[in-house]
């Protein structure tokens, strides 16, 4: 019974979303001692109901981490570590998520083997333009940041 009163949650939740496709990359203006490039693409889905639940579905994300060194006027990347290619189905949000910093934001725990990571995206995503962050935690037992991303999004459906 459990199983069917779920189903019917998540069809009616999905039926009544609104759907979006985001593209986020990392900042290239990034200072620190590291430099992050990632990427992630996919499809967002927003519950108009109250509990404003989301869900990202078929996405991909990767990323790699470079060490930074300046040479004079020039700034030399040797990279540090990369992390795998991130492809799923779908991932609900962290509802519990209760953020002193990211207020009206949802959180998703992106399943990594290195390391912990967080997408952090706006609540309203009518803007086809905003920003994200990766919180980076304990990649590869060491590296750690909160790195922004810009993201587009593209409406698909009502």
């Amino acid at each position: 019974m459990k199983l069917i009163t779920y189903f019917m949650f998540f069809a009616a939740s999905i039926a009544s979303a609104r759907a979006y496709k985001i593209s986020c990359t990392t900042e290239p203006n990034q200072k620190s001692d590291y430099f992050v490039e990632a990427k992630l693409n996919g499809r967002i889905f927003v519950s108009d109901t109250a509990d404003r639940r989301y869900q990202l579905n078929d996405y991909s994300f990767n990323y790699q981490v470079y060490m930074t060194e300046t040479d004079g006027d020039a700034t030399i990347y040797t990279e540090w570590g990369s992390g795998e290619s991130l492809k799923g189905k779908y991932l609900w949000n962290d509802a519990s998520y209760a953020p002193k910093k990211y207020t009206n934001h949802a959180k998703f725990e992106l399943p990594a083997r290195n390391g912990s990571i967080d997408l952090i995206v706006p609540e309203d995503l009518r803007l086809r333009t905003f920003r994200g962050v990766l919180v980076m935690t304990n990649i590869h037992d060491h590296f750690g940041a909160s790195v922004k991303l810009n993201c587009l999004r593209y409406k698909i459906a009502d």
